[in-house]
């Protein structure tokens, strides 16, 4: 449902910018829309390792914290790697 309406807000962004004429007010209210998705998100993402906190021992959370940082390298590492295939060779 979440990823709906992120989905929505951004197909409405797409149709907002590409109009002859962008209306200002209507830019802004899609962006507090999208500000306040985002901030309920991040809200409900804080709870859940809260959650999960209070139930795993330190040594567990240093191996999730271990796992964040190689999935975080992994996906800097795609990303070099599409960005490398995009750019237009010279």
């Amino acid at each position: 449902a979440q990823r709906d309406e992120a989905r929505g807000l951004h197909q409405q962004a797409q149709a907002l910018f590409t109009q002859p004429t962008v209306d200002a007010r209507a830019a802004e209210t899609l962006r507090q829309q999208m500000l306040a998705q985002h901030d309920t998100r991040s809200k409900r993402m804080l709870q859940a390792m809260l959650d999960v906190s209070r139930v795993l021992t330190p040594a567990q959370r240093q191996q999730i914290g271990e796992r964040m940082n190689q999935r975080r390298s992994m996906m800097e590492r795609h990303r070099g790697e599409r960005d490398t295939l995009e750019r237009p060779s010279r």
